[in-house]
This record gives C-alpha cells, sequence and structure tokens, in this order.
C-alpha cells in the first residue's frame, strides 16, 4: 500500500483513496480562500503551509496548517480584519483552558500581511461544534466547559 500526505490536514492516507478519511480532501476540490486572499498551499512567514480551512466564523479563520520548522501540524486563526484585539483575546481564552484534555496551546502570535496570525496545537479530533462553544464564545456552554469570553 503506498501513501500520501493530504494537503489538507496533512496526515499520510492510502493513495487508493480517492479523498482523505481525516478532512476529506481531494485534488479535485477547489481551493478554499478567505477574505484576506489567503488559501490552501500559501506559505506564512517562509515556515508555514496552509491546509485546508477548519473552521469559518464571521470574524476569524481557522486553517489547518504544517509548521516545517517544527515538523508539526497546527493550527492558525487568522482574524478578518486584523484585529490583534480580538486574537490576544483567544489566546487568553486557550491559556485558563489548561485543566482540559485536548485543549489548545498557543504556539506563537505575529503580523503578516496587514493582519495578525495566532498558531496553536490541539487535539487532532476535537468536535468543532465544542470548539466553538468553549473557546470562541461567552458563557456557559451545553458540555459543562466554561466559556472564556473570546469572541462577540
Amino acid at each position: 500500500m503506498e501513501a500520501k500526505a493530504c494537503m489538507g490536514c496533512f496526515v499520510e492516507w492510502d493513495k487508493e483513496r480517492a479523498e482523505c478519511p481525516v478532512c476529506g480532501w481531494s485534488p479535485q476540490k477547489p481551493l478554499e480562500e478567505d477574505k484576506n486572499g489567503w488559501h490552501q498551499g500559501k506559505i506564512i512567514a517562509k515556515r508555514f503551509l496552509l491546509g485546508n480551512c477548519y473552521l469559518k466564523k464571521k470574524d476569524f479563520v481557522i486553517w489547518r496548517t504544517y509548521d516545517s520548522l517544527l515538523d508539526i501540524r497546527c493550527y492558525m486563526i487568522t482574524s478578518v480584519g486584523g484585529s490583534l484585539t480580538q486574537l490576544l483575546r483567544i489566546a487568553w481564552g486557550f491559556s485558563q483552558q489548561t485543566d482540559k484534555e485536548g485543549c489548545p496551546v498557543v504556539l506563537s502570535m505575529f503580523p503578516v500581511e496587514q493582519t495578525y496570525v495566532l498558531v496553536f496545537s490541539m487535539k487532532e479530533d476535537i468536535d468543532k461544534k465544542i470548539f466553538v462553544i468553549d473557546y470562541t464564545a461567552k458563557g456557559k456552554s451545553q458540555t459543562g466547559h466554561s466559556k472564556t469570553g473570546i469572541l462577540k
């Protein structure tokens, strides 16, 4: 069995399959692009390769990312409109969740092309609904996790 690397989430998968079993990416799918003009395959800061879009919201986009320096899969949040304050709130929210298994861990934060990015790692199989509730909203979640008050 020959394997190939997915350009969406950077995991290896059987070359015989038509699409990635983890994220659903296939070479036939069109490239995703966000409001900042970033797209799958773009290299950020000579180090990070953008995969597919993990989550899009009105104010931010989360990309699956490969860090070529650390040789790890991670995630990158870009703020639509370039709000540093918004990303600082998200980073602070992540730091308050260290007691949760698989919680996001901030790796770096820096400016790129008139916007800011927050790079983080987290457990691969975290449910997107829980991620949105626990890490990007206000109040008390239905899962019993406390929300961090990061985004409106």
